[in-house]
């Protein structure tokens, strides 16, 4: 790294600078090096009022005044120093960093490109230039630069990782972790080119490699809180729930203000389908980032799973305050005012919620749920037909839409529904139980029979089945086939006896 050598600096002063005018340099250096930035500057000024044009002296006021925040006034001394010596690259160098600082991209670009224009060895301006360019996104400079630096010095350990990074962020995994793994090669105990490329070995799914990355970071540093945690992250992806849960323990006992850990932990107890702890966790990330919208959402759902509607709708509003375009808290407060029987509620939920994200198919399936259950059939067929576009493939949707077509006595249509249905899946019990009832209701008690009998193959314990195929075997007079029926639908705890089931078979709204 390039840096302003007293020595050098002293040198290059005239011999007709006075004594005085030196040691104030001399000291306003000494006080900047130590941190005295406001002393610094004060021994600048007074050996600039002894020489004027002092270049050095600008530049380093201007470093002083950049580590006070003080940028017009560092920008000043800048210009000043570069238009006493235009070709002097550290100049440009260093009011490149302070754009950089204050996030004016374009001039520090343009700083960078002048110092390799004057310099074409600088290596930190390559570096420094390639660190902007991967901040703005542009990943191909960004690497150009990072490579230049890397065939003037091919022992600049940093230049790797930086650019690993930035083939990383810009997807090229496996020339990230090639990267990463020249990091390690030169410095065999950096646990962050460990953690990174342990990282991109889980974007490339080989968890088996990142798992042992995260393991020799974590034997360089028992306490690398990033190395728990995203080993944790892999024993997630391979379903080992267990060590994932004692590894997010571990971050958190490192770092217990890491709200991460507690949603990541809460996650997993999702996935083991242990909801109140993942409450638990959930609550504590809420109370240490309680504006994260997310969170909220999160707790919604695993409230959802508990059945607590009241608390799913309390999650979901305060995410709405937080994010008034989150499409999901919509959607969660919709299915909590469904199960609540709250249908007007649910519906305007729903709608909300697909302005917001028009191509959820759950969505349309909630509200064609709800407009069904306050016998708004025609808008309920409207909805199931929406979803239907966005998922051909789901028989729930098919045997809703049936349902509602068939409360409209538009059987036909319900029976091409559960054709349909039957043609994606022709093991699903309840599509042939639900069309036996349409034949029934259309009085076609041979076919009404041969779906019962289907069902009942599929699902022998299903004992409304046995019940309404005797109905359909009574109404073609044949006794004993309908009293056996009665006879095994008691057995199975139903005794009503030729009485037929009222129950629909409308499928239940899909968790996501």
């Amino acid at each position: 790294m390039r840096k302003i050598v007293i020595a050098l600096m002293v040198l290059c002063l005239t011999t007709s600078l006075v004594f005085a005018a030196k040691n104030a340099f001399e000291y306003g250096v000494e006080a900047y090096e130590q941190g005295n930035n406001e002393i610094a500057i004060e021994q600048f000024t007074i050996a600039l009022k002894k020489k004027s044009n002092n270049v050095f002296s600008h530049i380093y006021r201007a470093l002083a005044y950049v580590e006070l925040d003080k940028y017009d006034k560092a920008f000043e001394d800048y210009n000043l120093a570069i238009a006493l010596e235009p070709n002097y690259a550290e100049a440009y160098y260093y009011r490149a960093n302070a754009y950089s600082d204050i996030g004016n991209y374009t001039k520090a670009i343009t700083d960078y490109s002048k110092v390799i224009e004057i310099d074409a060895n600088y290596t930190e301006a390559y570096y420094s230039r390639a660190n902007v360019y991967n901040h703005i996104g542009d990943y191909a400079k960004a690497i150009a630069d990072y490579s230049k630096v890397i065939e003037i010095d091919a022992n600049y350990t940093e230049v790797y990782y930086s650019r690993a990074n930035t083939y990383s962020d810009a997807g090229d995994y496996s020339k990230a972790i090639a990267d990463y793994s020249k990091v390690i090669e030169i410095d065999v105990n950096h646990t962050n080119a460990y953690i990174n490329r342990g990282s991109n070995y889980v974007n490339l799914g080989d968890y088996a490699e990142a798992i042992f990355d995260f393991n020799q970071a974590i034997n360089i540093n028992p306490n690398e809180v990033f190395a728990y945690n995203n080993r944790a992250l892999a024993y997630v992806k391979i379903g080992d729930h267990a060590k994932a849960i004692d590894d997010f323990d571990q971050v958190i006992k490192l770092y217990p203000e890491y709200a991460r850990a507690y949603i990541y932990r809460a996650n997993t107890y999702s996935k083991l389908g242990n909801y109140e702890k993942a409450v638990e966790d959930y609550t504590q990330a809420i109370k240490l980032d309680p504006k994260n919208a997310i969170v909220y959402n999160y707790r919604a759902f695993a409230y959802i799973k508990i059945g607590n509607y009241a608390k799913v709708i309390k999650d979901a509003t305060q995410a709405i305050k937080l994010d008034p375009d989150d499409a999901k808290a919509y959607s969660y407060r919709a299915l909590a005012y469904n199960n609540l029987g709250n249908y007007d509620e649910a519906i305007s939920d729903y709608t909300q919620a697909i302005e917001l994200a028009p191509n959820k198919v759950s969505t349309y399936i909630g509200r064609g749920l709800a407009y069904s259950m306050i016998d708004d059939y025609s808008k309920a067929i409207e909805d199931f037909t929406q979803a239907i576009k966005l998922n051909p493939n789901n028989i729930d949707i098919y045997n809703n839409r049936a349902i509602s077509y068939s409360r409209l006595g538009e059987y036909d249509k319900a029976l091409e529904d559960y054709a349909s249905s039957i043609e994606i899946n022709p093991n699903h019990a309840k599509t042939y139980y639900s069309r036996a009832f349409a034949y029934s209701t259309l009085r076609d008690y041979n076919k009404a029979v041969a779906d019962f009998t289907q069902a009942i193959d599929l699902d022998p314990n299903n004992a409304n089945a046995y019940i309404n195929r005797a109905i359909a075997h009574k109404a073609l007079n044949n006794f004993e086939n309908a009293t056996r029926d009665a006879k095994t639908a008691c057995e199975l705890g139903e005794c009503k006896l030729f009485q037929p089931s009222e129950s629909s078979e409308e499928t239940e709204l899909e968790n996501y």
